[in-house]
């Protein structure tokens, strides 16, 4: 049975020119805070990775702090004003590890299109104006791809005083995306949703913008983050997002709306989240009434066809999506929510093996699915 990888958004595959480049780098004994020539020619591949992504990102070399993931870069963020006590206020759609990082935050609303209510956030930036707070909104929800108006969001928290991070962790790769453009003072990515390695992550850091180390150690990335940098993990971020800017995404797109207008046909019933909004072009939240996300994981599953329920960080527990209740989905029916997210490998036989399911789950055929 052919296995059909449908999850990108919880890790790209990794790139074959970031593998390439990896095994270059594992070839050779090293550590980049080494003074001997082992170590400066690690130190090499370090700083060509961070000005490689620098200038994809369209920021500056010297604002660039690798870290292990997109969580420890919004929690390193984060961290500086819980422990200082500044006012929080973040999107009721953040990924759990925002959530969770600053659980005493104040909630802003989302509409039912699952974009950030300005108005909310307005009230609220008014009752901490002066304050020096941190708003954090991400660039494109995890889940349902929907975009969220950034540039908006930093000129009303900037009027007020406020900084914003920007998770951009799904972004990054996809869209066209400028540090210098959308002005954030804070933003975090992660090399394994471009096709990196897992474990490698970076955070922007404008340079006027308040920093505190999370993680102590011998002094490593300028004091801003402890720890032995993975020169690995780096190479492969700076080459993996490179390959992505010669995907065309354009195509990619293309495949996840035809699915969806299928999807039509076969289950007139069936929503797409966020179709009337801005969306990341490669994913896909569907609704689907009837059937709950574990009969549908399971189908797919027997049918060698790998999707989502939500967030991966929230794998195994299938619990419903914060991200749909917040958006006005009721507890059941944000329990009937699959994300199928594409990627630079998804064809179109993938897609139509992909519907083939659907079809059969809608006349209630589960047992010969995997047939």
């Amino acid at each position: 049975m052919a296995q059909i990888y449908l999850d990108h958004n919880a890790s790209m595959p990794l790139h074959p020119e970031a593998f390439q480049a990896v095994q270059a780098v594992l070839e050779m004994p090293g550590n980049a805070a080494s003074i001997h020539r082992h170590g400066r020619t690690y130190r090499h591949h370090l700083e060509n990775a961070r000005r490689t992504i620098a200038e994809v990102l369209d920021s500056h070399a010297d604002s660039i702090v690798f870290t292990s993931g997109g969580s420890e870069g919004n929690t390193t963020v984060l961290n500086h004003f819980v422990q200082n006590h500044r006012p929080i206020l973040v999107s009721s759609i953040e990924h759990p590890c925002v959530l969770n990082a600053a659980p005493q935050a104040i909630s802003v609303k989302v509409t039912s299109d699952g974009v950030i209510d300005l108005n909310d956030l307005q009230y609220h930036l008014h009752q901490v104006q002066g304050q020096g707070a941190l708003v954090a909104v991400m660039y494109a929800n995890n889940e349902t791809g929907i975009i969220q108006p950034i540039t908006q969001v930093v000129e009303m928290a900037h009027r007020a005083g406020a900084y914003v991070l920007c998770d951009a962790v799904q972004a990054v790769g996809k869209v066209p995306l400028s540090c210098q453009q959308l002005n954030v003072d804070y933003l975090t990515a992660s090399a394994h949703k471009v096709g990196g390695l897992q474990g490698c992550g970076i955070i922007a850091v404008k340079s006027d913008a308040p920093y505190q180390t999370l993680i102590q150690g011998g002094g490593q990335e300028k004091q801003r983050r402890g720890g032995t940098v993975n020169v690995p993990g780096a190479v492969s971020f700076a080459v993996a997002l490179q390959a992505c800017q010669q995907t065309e995404w354009i195509n990619i797109e293309q495949l996840r709306d035809n699915f969806e207008k299928e999807m039509r046909t076969i289950m007139p019933d069936y929503v797409s989240v966020g179709r009337n909004s801005e969306r990341l072009c490669n994913t896909s939240l569907i609704h689907t009434p009837g059937y709950d996300a574990q009969t549908q994981l399971m189908a797919l599953d027997l049918a060698g066809i790998s999707v989502s329920a939500g967030s991966a960080c929230s794998s195994g527990t299938l619990k419903p999506s914060h991200v749909l209740m917040a958006m006005g989905y009721s507890e059941q029916q944000a329990g009937q929510a699959l994300r199928i997210s594409l990627g630079p490998t998804t064809t179109s036989q993938d897609m139509m093996a992909l519907l083939c399911v659907f079809e059969k789950l809608c006349h209630r055929q589960i047992n010969t699915i995997a047939n």
